[in-house]
């Protein structure tokens, strides 16, 4: 199937390819981050039943009543926020941290704690990845990129709930740019996340087991505006 925006095979640096490879890869990262500010990874290293599981207890979590939900948060005066959030009328979601006693989890569904924890550590191991094929991308040193961002106290796991829109033109996330070096991204079925492009809303179709990987406002500065933060993308549900 072709598609209108850069679909990349990381495969040859997760279950090994020769140098000619690793090149292409590389070079097809270089165009994608430059023109479109992000990719669709496939063959990224994280086994497809993690991430069905994953998606399976978040949906399970979202289906709970919303007073159990509302009970799974950090008390006020705790450093970081973690736990489960709700906007009315638009969206919910549920973040942790590295992992750490700060964390909240829930109870229900069962093995949810485990699930994420094991997640997030896939997801630590394919960001460190994707971290090496960056820098690679601009020529530099190896692990400079990784230099500045050594503390992972602030990386974040984030589970969405996006409420359908109430009214014609709304929509369940504005347009936005991410702040960090990058961020990584695996949805569902459902269609809804879109970039710009020369002006135009472009939908990008869900991929089983793919992650989309948008470049953030701070590896953009790194980069000297040699690779470009994603154009602002969004979650769009629109009504009528």
């Amino acid at each position: 199937m072709a598609y209108n925006y850069p679909v990349i095979d990381l495969a040859p640096f997760v279950t090994g390819g020769d140098a000619k490879k690793k090149d292409e890869v590389i070079e097809k990262l270089r165009e994608a981050c430059s023109d479109y500010g992000f990719f669709v990874a496939v063959n990224h290293g994280i086994p497809d039943q993690i991430m069905d599981k994953t998606m399976d207890v978040t949906i399970d979590f979202f289906n709970l009543d919303l007073e159990e939900k509302l009970n799974i948060t950090t008390p006020p005066a705790a450093p970081l926020a973690a736990g489960y959030t709700k906007q009315p009328s638009k969206s919910e979601h549920w973040q942790m941290f590295t992992p750490a006693p700060t964390n909240v989890f829930p109870a229900n569904p069962p093995h949810f704690k485990e699930t994420m924890e094991e997640m997030w550590w896939k997801l630590d191991e394919t960001a460190v990845l994707v971290q090496s094929l960056l820098n690679d991308c601009l020529k530099l040193p190896k692990g400079t990129l990784a230099k500045y961002n050594d503390n992972r106290g602030t990386d974040i796991l984030f589970g969405f709930h996006y409420l359908p829109a109430t009214e014609t033109g709304k929509t369940a996330v504005n347009a936005h740019r991410d702040n960090g070096l990058f961020t990584l991204v695996f949805e569902n079925e459902v269609e809804g996340l879109e970039f710009l492009k020369d002006g135009q809303w472009i939908p990008i179709d869900p991929i089983p087991h793919s992650l989309v990987i948008n470049v953030g406002d701070a590896f953009q500065a790194l980069s000297n505006d040699k690779m470009k933060r994603s154009g602002l993308h969004g979650s769009r549900r629109e009504v009528g």
